[in-house]
């Protein structure tokens, strides 16, 4: 493991990552305007936004703490992934980096209990799945998670809550990966 990744420091109120003094960029803004994504600064926006951090605290709080999830979303979310391998490790809320320009954190890592196999999930509110947009993000998730935590990813997914489905992501090469890191440098 790069232990350098204890380094990192993310401050969620102003959702800032910090490393050695340097701002690092989160890699979902830098994807948005490579897809030239742009979200109204409107009330539906700030609500649908409320409703996605609440789905992924509670998420978080039953895998850390387990607390049983209040929200539909959530339970759905905690049942999933609780099928997904029978004794599962499961992660949440997983820091990752490039120490030059970017940090994100994958919303799941699950583990088979050998921690041999490992799968990366991002967690959907939204009511439609933009494959692209997932794709690039995931894919990033992995190459980075791969260098710093050195295991190999075996599957990304994306669980959407609004469609109550599991989409497989197929990832895209280290060299497209590795372009998409480049614009936060």
């Amino acid at each position: 493991m790069d232990n350098r990744i204890h380094q990192v420091v993310f401050d969620e109120v102003k959702h800032e990552y910090w490393y050695e003094g340097k701002r690092l960029n989160g890699i979902t803004g830098t994807i948005s305007d490579l897809l030239g994504k742009k979200f109204p600064k409107t009330d539906a926006v700030f609500l649908a936004t409320v409703l996605g951090s609440d789905v992924h605290k509670e998420v978080e709080k039953f895998f850390k703490y387990k607390k049983e999830p209040l929200s539909s979303q959530a339970s759905y979310v905690c049942n999933t992934l609780k099928d997904f391998i029978p004794n599962a490790v499961v992660y949440s809320e997983v820091l990752v980096s490039d120490f030059v320009g970017t940090a994100s954190c994958i919303d799941i890592v699950i583990s088979d209990k050998d921690e041999k196999e490992f799968y990366l999930f991002d967690i959907k509110t939204t009511s439609t799945f933009d494959r692209k947009y997932c794709t690039m993000q995931l894919s990033v998730y992995k190459y980075l998670y791969e260098k710093v935590y050195e295991r190999k990813v075996n599957g990304l997914y994306i669980i959407n809550t609004k469609h109550k489905r599991i989409y497989k992501i197929i990832p895209l090469s280290d060299k497209e990966v590795e372009k998409i890191l480049d614009k936060n440098k």
